[in-house]
């Protein structure tokens, strides 16, 4: 059911997702423990925002760098 597992204890079994549309990606949290963050900014339980390259995006307390891959 996952695209990636991260076993922290912090990040919830289900507490992202990220799906493109349109040529935009976009970043769900999914009502997670813990809390997403994207570029210092704290989503709501089951709030959307849109991801840019090089977006500052931490799942609980794993931070990650999102990059679009470019072909």
């Amino acid at each position: 059911m996952a695209d990636a597992c991260l076993e922290r204890k912090t990040v919830s079994r289900l507490h992202a997702r990220i799906d493109r549309k349109e040529g935009v990606f976009i970043l769900t949290d999914l009502n997670s423990t813990n809390g997403t963050t994207v570029e210092g900014y704290k989503l709501e339980a089951n709030e959307t925002v849109s991801l840019k390259d090089g977006d500052r995006v931490m799942l609980a307390d794993a931070v990650f760098q999102f990059m679009e891959k470019r072909w």
